[in-house]
């Protein structure tokens, strides 16, 4: 399974997470971000430019989104 996800908490900020296959490449940011932030990673990650891996700090395990 492979995905990149996020979810709007009840601040209005953006708490994301994605897969690459199995549970050990699953990965959450610690932090919420900005509309703009969230943006930004999809649509890199919609474009295949890999620049959504360092906008974030991405941290193995499942995170609140």
């Amino acid at each position: 399974m492979y995905y990149l996800q996020a979810h709007i908490n009840d601040e209005g900020l953006f708490e994301m997470e994605f897969r690459e296959g199995s549970d050990e490449r699953h990965y959450h940011v610690d932090f919420a971000c900005s509309r703009e932030l969230m943006t930004e990673a999809f649509k890199s990650y919609f474009y295949g430019d890999n620049r959504w891996r360092t906008l974030l700090e991405w941290r193995r395990g499942t995170g609140a989104a």
